[in-house]
């Protein structure tokens, strides 16, 4: 169904059936992580993720490839290597 719904449809696959289950396991997951992310912290709050990490998230996706499985992971591990290379950096001066 991603390269071509129509193909999809041909074949037999009901892809408005297959497109709400797709995003009904998306939000058990998202669900799921905010589960544990509460859990982990013993409280919520709105004030957990600000416009710095959320940016941060994002960039890591755009450099890990928006496209790619484990392109988040890559990204989130390049973005990392460099904040803690630029920190050792500004140690110095």
């Amino acid at each position: 169904m991603k390269e071509s719904e129509s193909f999809a449809a041909i074949v037999g696959l009901n892809v408005s059936l297959w497109r709400f289950g797709v995003f009904v396991a998306s939000a058990v997951l998202a669900g799921l992580a905010g589960v544990f992310f509460v859990h982990q912290n013993g409280y919520i709050s709105s004030d957990a993720f600000n416009l710095a990490q959320s940016l941060t998230f994002l960039i890591a996706v755009v450099i890990g490839g928006l496209g790619h499985p484990y392109g988040a992971i890559v990204g989130a591990l390049i973005l990392t290597v460099l904040v803690q290379f630029t920190a050792v950096l500004y140690d110095y001066s």
